[in-house]
């Protein structure tokens, strides 16, 4: 995802990396194995992720747990995506411009009592294929997106 600016954006697994860059004031909510974040500042986001998030010329960044947002087929998701079995390492941030021992200043947790859960219909999500993936397996279940050029929505009855 690039260049966003004030939008929140839902994305339910991904069987692979999550890469950021460019993001300004936007609240991301992921799972994935990797998170990369670049030149992005103002941004929270919510994930699971099974190795520490990665960031990179990047200020006022906020993690907080994926486990604040749920709808029905996730944990299912989760499975297909090998990430349910897999520890939630958001807190273990790597800013690769940070080379101190001190904590880096770019970033901060977010206290999980200052979210509230998410419940998302299942009419609200989207699949997104990447191109020339395998449109069989979605690379990634969105609820919101920003480029609709190669989304597919799913209605009730869809299975995802």
């Amino acid at each position: 995802m690039e260049n966003l600016q004030e939008c929140t954006i839902y994305c339910g697994p991904i069987h692979g990396s999550l890469y950021i860059e460019s993001c300004r004031n936007c609240t991301i909510f992921s799972a994935s194995k990797q998170v990369r974040i670049h030149n992005s500042f103002d941004v929270d986001f919510f994930v699971h992720v099974a190795s520490g998030p990665i960031i990179e010329d990047c200020s006022r960044i906020r993690f907080g747990d994926y486990g604040v947002l749920w709808y029905s087929g996730l944990n299912a998701h989760m499975e297909k995506c090998e990430l349910s079995d897999k520890p939630n390492l958001y807190c273990d941030v790597k800013d690769f411009k940070w080379h101190r021992a001190q904590k880096s200043p770019n970033w901060s947790l977010i206290e999980n009592n200052l979210h509230t859960k998410q419940l998302l219909p299942k009419s609200k999500l989207i699949k997104i294929f990447a191109q020339g993936h395998n449109r069989e397996k979605p690379f990634a279940h969105v609820i919101q997106s920003v480029n609709h050029d190669q989304v597919d929505c799913l209605s009730d009855n869809d299975e995802l």
